[in-house]
């Protein structure tokens, strides 16, 4: 009797071991093999209940630009760390980019009650509407203008706005990608007339290195507009609808997953980045 009932515990365990070594000899971010899954003769929601007894968890993995400079990022890294623990309260740090929400529906995944289905109808237009943004990590204030292109006199006008923006402070640093506008030979120029027009020109702008976009937080504000403004949402007539909402998540209302960070503390690097 005792042999036959530790038979069943037996082989549980038995299980258990050749479960453990099949499945931690499988690099992460690989798929199961076939053979292996199948020699556990397990079912589908057994072997991910496995998977989770062992430690493992169902993830995407970060996307790195394969011309990704580490030695870049981590000098900027250091620079702009340095300059945060330097800054005195006459001056500022945003970072700023631009954004395109179109006006064709974007379906994402979401939670809905089991055997109910789901569907959203379609937009016929694919107009766009052009953003240039800004956004200060330590008060979570920004400021965007909508433009019908996103071009070197879009970003003077940026920078014109985020200088009325804060007509107390004596410098204004700006960070920014390295988009072809960004250096355009009529930024410099505007910047160069500043200089000459009002001594001591209040903007100040910064470089992320390229192929770099994680470490521009802006990204992750227009990640938030889109959740809140464009992800399973259907405007009917126009990009009017989704402008205005557009307008309302980017300066701050567009619920609490968006919370400022203080000025002192480095963007946040995904952990594949570093």
């Amino acid at each position: 009797m005792n042999r036959r009932a530790g038979a069943p515990q037996a082989r549980s365990r038995a299980a258990g071991i050749i479960s453990y070594r099949s499945v931690r000899s499988v690099t992460p971010g690989s798929f199961v093999a076939s053979d292996r899954a199948d020699s556990l003769r397990s079912t589908q929601a057994g072997l991910i209940a496995l998977l989770h007894r062992l430690g493992f968890e169902y993830r995407k993995p970060d996307v790195i630009a394969r011309k990704l400079d580490e030695a870049k990022q981590a000098a900027f890294i250091a620079s702009y760390d340095k300059l945060l623990n330097s800054l005195p309260d006459s001056e500022t740090v945003l970072f700023a980019d631009a954004v395109h929400p179109t006006h064709a529906v974007q379906p994402v995944g979401c939670w809905a009650p089991e055997g109910e289905k789901l569907a959203i109808e379609q937009t016929s237009g694919r107009q766009r509407i052009n953003i240039h943004g800004a956004v200060d990590l330590e008060t979570g204030q920004t400021r965007t203008i909508e433009v019908e292109t996103v071009d070197a006199v879009s970003t003077i006008r940026l920078l014109e706005a985020i200088e009325a923006l804060y007509p107390m402070l004596a410098l204004i640093h700006v960070f920014l990608d390295n988009a072809r506008d960004h250096h355009a030979k009529l930024v410099q120029e505007w910047l160069a007339q500043e200089w000459l027009a009002r001594p001591g020109c209040r903007i100040r702008l910064h470089f992320i290195p390229p192929y770099c976009p994680h470490l521009n937080p802006i990204e992750r504000l227009w990640g938030v507009m889109h959740k809140h403004v464009t992800h399973n949402k259907c405007y009917a007539a126009s990009p009017v609808a989704p402008r205005r909402s557009t307008s309302m998540a980017a300066a701050g209302r567009g619920g609490k997953a968006w919370t400022p960070t203080s000025r002192r503390t480095s963007p946040p690097i995904p952990a594949a980045c570093r």
